[in-house]
């Protein structure tokens, strides 16, 4: 029996942050669909999970796989049960009524839609992203309306670069065709590839404003963190060299000393080692403290 819904969601030590996503989606109608992934949390998460939404479906990996790997368990699992539908959720957002509604609706009345995401806001109430783009220059992926304070300014459904794995819908052929996040990434860029990979393949990446979520920003990876500072240097340079052109990987190799001068006189010891470890070939989960 197909099933038209599934929801995503990677929990690693984000025990608070995910009950009150859940108690959200709970809100909204949507819990039957729920599938919680853990990757290994050791902050009693998954006991106050079970306690409180005995229905919800968990999946326990004993050791943290990332967010590509992690999130494709609970892709795979619901791919298995035939459904139409998979929406990666983070467990530090809270959605709307009709977040989900207005999202299905838009992508059942185009077919050509493959990916949409909704109009997200920060804790703060100003916007976080109504879409993606990719620059073209360096091929970096960045957040349209970041910061911004102006709501209405992104009151338009279109089409973007990317929508953010922080809340994205995806059909189901869409992972058929394209294939699921990969785990060399382990995190950040593996959302802008699947969905470059799915621009690719002929779908439209479309941004609903009608629906709406809040991102608190309290993943337990941490906001400037050393561990996001390194992933997101390394996998620039593995995302251009998997999915730019030519013109666009030379610039960014000639740029290259100014782009290491820029690390060192900020400081970001942990990019550079991200630099490093990408010209060393070293992939996937990484430990950048050592």
């Amino acid at each position: 029996m197909q099933k038209k819904l599934g929801i995503v969601i990677l929990n690693w030590n984000n025990k608070k942050e995910i009950l009150q996503c859940l108690e959200s989606i709970k809100r909204s109608g949507h819990m039957e669909s729920v599938v919680i992934v853990d990757n290994g949390s050791e902050d009693r998460s998954l006991k106050k999970i079970r306690n409180q939404n005995p229905e919800v479906r968990i999946i326990e990996n004993k050791k943290n796989l990332g967010f590509a790997e992690g999130n494709n368990i609970g892709i795979r699992y619901l791919l298995g049960k035939g459904t139409q539908y998979i929406l990666i959720l983070n467990p530090d957002t809270e959605i709307e009524k009709d977040t989900i509604p207005n999202l299905l609706k838009v992508m059942e009345e185009d077919k050509s839609i493959g990916i949409t995401g909704p109009k997200i806001f920060s804790s703060n109430n100003k916007i976080w992203s109504a879409g993606g783009v990719l620059e073209q220059n360096r091929y970096s992926g960045g957040l349209i309306g970041l910061g911004e304070s102006n709501k209405s300014k992104y009151d338009e459904m279109k089409e973007v670069d990317f929508i953010s794995g922080t809340a994205m819908m995806v059909k189901r052929e869409v992972f058929e065709k394209c294939g699921l996040f990969n785990p060399d990434y382990f995190i950040y860029y593996e959302d802008v590839e699947l969905n470059l990979r799915a621009k690719k393949s002929g779908y439209k990446l479309v941004f609903i404003p009608t629906s709406t979520i809040t991102h608190h920003e309290s993943s337990s990876m941490g906001k400037n963190s050393p561990a996001q500072e390194y992933y997101m240097a390394r996998n620039h340079l593995f995302f251009v060299d998997r999915n730019a052109g030519f013109m666009i990987k030379l610039r960014e190799m000639i740029r290259l000393p100014k782009t290491l001068y820029e690390h060192a006189s900020k400081k970001e010891k942990f990019a550079m080692l991200g630099i490093k470890d990408y010209f060393l070939k070293r992939f996937g989960k990484y430990d950048y403290r050592s």
